[in-house]
């Protein structure tokens, strides 16, 4: 490598730095959860990790597939009764349905908050993700629910790109006024490709889905269904770099009701678009609903 193209992926690297330690310093997340704004939209929290085996690479040896308790709001539109779980356990399951590359296992699971999926630079995935009911053995349709993947970047400008694949089911797509993101529309394979296009280093990731830094919001997909029962999505990069690629997720509106905690420390509304750093949502794909019209004028 160059001494030239050394020098500006260092200054890159320092930049972020810099950021990082001007946005990401979080207070307590437990103290900031359930905000108004994001308990009036529907979202499933991801709780103990019961099995990991996702591609049969382990750590757990046996059934292939990644599993979660979880716990989803009244807003997602489940039956009461789902608030008991001698009735119902409610569970998600993710699958690989095509080839996995992962050198460390033990990785996958949560963080914090999130679900955490790591995958082999320049790798990619298939996955099906569906909600089980492990006490009547039935899988579970939400007749709403959200969900968001985070921090899309990339090693440095030509390596390790990050991308996520999301079938044209999904009923609205958003991303945050001047996202970073690039997309890719395939209508004869009626799905939509989200690319990474700006350099990333682990210490930018987010701590939440109930807060996120104006960084890390240009850098997230939130995605809004209804009534589907199981969600297909590729995950994985291009052009091999150094490091594995974590993919972070969750079934949470995300940008969509995060608070947005500035340079200064301040908090705000996700919506308040009187601030100028405040990147508000905005609706990229499909037509806009009577459940998310409010919070988005």
């Amino acid at each position: 490598m160059a001494m030239g193209q050394t020098t500006v992926q260092m200054t890159a690297i320092l930049l972020a730095l810099l950021a990082f330690q001007s946005e990401a310093t979080a207070p307590p997340v437990d103290s900031m959860k359930h905000s108004p704004l994001c308990d009036s939209m529907p979202y499933v929290e991801l709780g103990e990790a019961l099995w990991s085996n996702l591609g049969g690479h382990g750590p757990n040896q046996g059934a292939e597939g990644l599993i979660w308790r979880v716990q989803a709001n009244r807003q997602v539109g489940l039956p009461k009764e789902f608030d008991d779980r001698s009735l119902h356990d409610l569970q998600l399951h993710v699958h690989a349905v095509t080839p996995y590359e992962n050198n460390c296992p033990k990785c996958n699971g949560i963080e914090r908050d999130l679900g955490k999926i790591f995958i082999e630079s320049g790798r990619n995935v298939s996955l099906v993700m569906y909600f089980h009911d492990a006490v009547t053995k039935r899988n579970v349709t939400l007749p709403q629910g959200t969900l968001t993947f985070f921090d899309f970047d990339t090693e440095n400008a030509n390596t390790a790109i990050e991308f996520v694949t999301v079938q044209e089911s999904f009923a609205h797509t958003y991303t945050a006024y001047g996202t970073t993101l690039l997309f890719q529309k395939e209508p004869d394979k009626k799905s939509i490709t989200f690319w990474a296009n700006v350099q990333g280093v682990a210490m930018d990731n987010p701590f939440s889905p109930w807060i996120l830094t104006p960084t890390q919001k240009r850098k997230s997909l939130t995605l809004q269904f209804d009534f589907v029962r199981e969600f297909k999505v590729t995950l994985g990069s291009i052009n091999t770099g150094s490091y594995a690629r974590g993919m972070l997720f969750a079934f949470h509106p995300g940008i969509l009701c995060a608070l947005t905690r500035l340079p200064n420390g301040v908090m705000v509304p996700a919506t308040d678009s009187s601030l100028t750093g405040n990147p508000v949502p905005v609706l990229q794909f499909g037509e806009r609903s009577t459940a998310y019209h409010n919070v988005l004028l």
